[in-house]
């Protein structure tokens, strides 16, 4: 099931009052609501491209939400929240992510769901620590619940994103593949060459042959007294 904030351009969707999800109305009281987490409801939470929690400004951040339920009522998941806190006071909100509706999400006993929940980071922030919260809200006949997912610091980076990196190094894995093939390739090439017997008579087998004399010349010999034989 997927939720996603209306910060990566979703539909408009439905507005939730979940600032810090405690405060109650009349009606909410009347009708049995009590914004706090049922007994039966466990959830855990991953940042699948960001495990180190270090996520990037202004890139769609993806939220994993696994939700089991170990008791044998039937409940409702009907809306999944973020917000950006100050990390010196939780009290103030950085960047409210809206809270999205879960159409079709019915955990009935013993069952166990997984919720996709989108938002991105404003690119105006700092590249700092911010504490983060995100919630699941969710009912059971007239009785609503929350859970905090999670509730802790993450950091943002103006790192690229991963899918950048992991791009990068395919590119440079298979430039230095090809390369490596053709260094190969060139070596067996070269020893194969230097290998090759000359065969006798060929005009690489001449090309290394000493200088001999012409024929028609003549060799001037000298007598004993040094001196040259008359020409006759």
């Amino acid at each position: 099931v997927r939720a996603q904030s209306d910060d990566v351009d979703a539909e408009e969707p439905e507005e939730v009052d979940t600032a810090g999800a405690t405060e109650l109305d009349e009606d909410e009281e009347s009708s049995g609501a009590q914004y706090g987490p049922h007994a039966d409801i466990d959830t855990n939470f991953v940042f699948p491209e960001f495990p180190d929690k270090k996520l990037a400004l202004g890139e769609p951040i993806d939220l994993l939400i696994h939700v089991q339920n170990r008791g044998e009522s039937e409940f409702n998941l009907t809306h999944v929240g973020a917000h950006l806190h100050s990390p010196f006071d939780y009290s103030y909100f950085i960047q409210n992510f809206s809270a999205t509706p879960v159409h079709g999400a019915t955990l009935k006993a013993g069952e166990q769901a997984t919720l996709a929940y989108r938002f991105k980071p404003d690119t105006s922030l700092e590249p700092v620590e911010f504490w983060f919260s995100a919630w699941m809200l969710y009912n059971s006949s007239d009785t609503m619940y929350v859970n905090y997912v999670y509730n802790g610091t993450i950091e943002l980076t103006e790192d690229r994103s991963p899918a950048d990196v992991k791009r990068f190094f395919t590119v440079f894995l298979g430039i230095a593949g090809a390369g490596l093939v053709l260094y190969i390739f060139a070596r067996v090439k070269d020893d194969s060459s230097s290998s090759r017997p000359l065969e006798a008579g060929t005009k690489e087998q001449a090309k290394f042959q000493p200088y001999t004399q012409s024929k028609k010349s003549k060799v001037v010999r000298r007598n004993k007294k040094g001196k040259s034989p008359k020409r006759k």
